[in-house]
């Protein structure tokens, strides 16, 4: 099996326990970093039995190594991310969500932007795999293509 398909495999996982255990956070439309902080438990204990089991994985995090994460001139907090914290050599994923309910077209653009941004292999930063995922009100509607 690939890596990219790996990744995505673990992500699915994680999303499918997001929607069999903690689905009350998305029905009532609680806030999206409770929603995210879920996903990121999940896919943590996953991750422990793979190949990416020495990687970090944080949440709204906007750092690489002590400065600022910036792109062009606007300081960046990615939703989700897979990395070795203060190495940019090790950025593996980035993931930028969104709740069904606050589909702003706008603002998904702009993540789209942002991980393309932070997948652009000649910048600072060098992640891997980049995704802008959707919190679907099902977990089958959801898609999870890398950007």
């Amino acid at each position: 099996m690939k890596e990219s398909d790996k990744v995505i495999e673990l992500i699915k996982l994680a999303l499918k326990e997001v929607y069999k255990n903690d689905k009350y956070l998305i029905d009532n439309k609680i806030s999206e970093r409770a929603i995210v902080s879920k996903f990121a438990c999940y896919f943590s204990q996953m991750a422990k039995d793979s190949p990416f089991k020495n990687f970090d994985i944080d949440v709204e995090y906007n750092r690489q190594g002590i400065k600022s994460k910036i792109i062009g001139e606007k300081l960046v907090c990615i939703d989700f991310i897979v990395h070795e914290r203060g190495n940019n050599n090790d950025n593996l994923i980035a993931i930028e969500f969104k709740p069904y309910w606050n589909k702003n077209k706008k603002a998904i653009e702009k993540d789209k932007q942002k991980i393309k941004d932070l997948c652009d292999h000649t910048n600072k930063y060098r992640y891997k795999y980049g995704f802008v995922l959707t919190f679907e009100k099902e977990f089958e509607k959801i898609i999870v293509d890398l950007q």
